[in-house]
Formats: structure tokens, C-alpha cells, sequence
């Protein structure tokens, strides 16, 4: 799935922001969620045990689900809360700040989708 692929790689991890939107855009994916309910994730929802993997993700009508999670995002959480949440997080403590991540995604998607070698590879529905 080139458009995927893209989109993970788009963030790059050569900055904290990147770092972070690879993050929040892999978990995304590997646990087909919806973005408020990554952001509203605590440090405390997360597992990254290898094999083991999980969130408990709080989606609408607050219910709760685990959904588990490949080892490469779990490495990449591992990086990604290592240097944004060291140490012992509070409980009550936001994987991501929402307004910034919506903001980088925009970009990001903008880069992807218009600028990218993406767009020949996805077909528009128009065309067909």
C-alpha cells in the first residue's frame, strides 16, 4: 500500500514533531482507530511488551477496548515515550497534544497527497 507507506514515512523521526507523527500515524494504522482516540491515550493505556503488545483505547460512549499492537510500533512508542514522557507518567497525562497533531497531520497529508509520488498510484474513483 503505497499510500500508507508514504504517509508513515512522511513525518520522518529527524525532529520531536516527526518523531511524534510517525508515532501517533503508525498507531493509527496498526490499531485502526480513530485519532481522538490515540490522543486521548495515557501512557498508562500503553503495553509494549515484545509479543505482547497493546492499548486500551476509551472510544465512543466510553467504552473500552485493547486492541494489540505490532513490536515495530511498539519500538517506536517505546522512542517516542522515552523522550516525551520519561520516567514514570502520570496517569492522567495525554499521549499528544490534539490541536498540534491535527495541525502537523494536515501538512503531512498535504505533502503526501499532493506533492507526492502517491497520487499515481491511487486511483480516483471518478476515472473509473
Amino acid at each position: 500500500m503505497p499510500a500508507v507507506e508514504a504517509l508513515i514515512r512522511a513525518p520522518g523521526q529527524h525532529t520531536g514533531r516527526g518523531l511524534r507523527d510517525t508515532t501517533i500515524i503508525l498507531l493509527i494504522f496498526d490499531a485502526a482507530t480513530r485519532v481522538q482516540e490515540i490522543l486521548d491515550l495515557t501512557p498508562a493505556d500503553i503495553d509494549t511488551t515484545p509479543g505482547r503488545g497493546r492499548v486500551t483505547l476509551t472510544g465512543k460512549g466510553r467504552k473500552t477496548r485493547t486492541i494489540p499492537i505490532m513490536d515495530n510500533t511498539c519500538r517506536h512508542l517505546d522512542q517516542y515515550l522515552n523522550a516525551f514522557h520519561p520516567g514514570t507518567p502520570e496517569p492522567d497525562v495525554c499521549l499528544a497534544s490534539g490541536a498540534a497533531f491535527m495541525d502537523s497531520l494536515e501538512v503531512v497529508c498535504a505533502q503526501v497527497f499532493e506533492n507526492g509520488p502517491v497520487g499515481e498510484h491511487v486511483p480516483d474513483r471518478r476515472d473509473q
